[in-house]
């Protein structure tokens, strides 16, 4: 653990956060990931691989750190991912009837995605209408 906090100051992230692993501290090699690395997807991804029953790692990573980032940045395209990956689909449906009657939002939301992510949006409004 006396590693991992040496290479966190010597600025070398990606070694910090592999022994904060080794030292199973997962919590903090997400943080280190994420705040640091700025590497959200690899953040998630040990937060995946490292999820309890008792800690849900992702859940906790999203809620805290992903939702409150993405309502800051106003990127709502964001919270209604992550409500959707945490399962919380009456969320998701607020968010995206928010985004729907607000329409410089939905105008800005279409000018930031490619064809392909837009498509794949309008795929998960799809399934959270169906699981409602």
């Amino acid at each position: 653990l006396k590693n991992a906090y040496a290479l966190l100051g010597q600025h070398r992230y990606e070694l910090a956060a592999a022994f904060f692993l080794l030292a199973r501290k997962p919590e903090d090699a997400i943080e280190v990931c994420v705040k640091n690395l700025g590497d959200v997807q690899l953040g998630l991804s040990i937060a995946l691989l490292q999820s309890t029953d008792e800690k849900d790692l992702r859940t906790n990573l999203i809620e805290k750190t992903l939702m409150n980032g993405a309502k800051e940045r106003k990127a709502f395209h964001e919270c209604l991912l992550y409500k959707i990956m945490v399962k919380d689909y009456g969320g998701a449906m607020k968010t995206l009837t928010s985004m729907v009657i607000q329409s410089e939002r939905w105008a800005s939301l279409e000018a930031s995605l490619t064809s392909a992510e837009f498509f794949h949006l309008i795929h998960l409004i799809g399934g959270i209408y169906n699981e409602l």
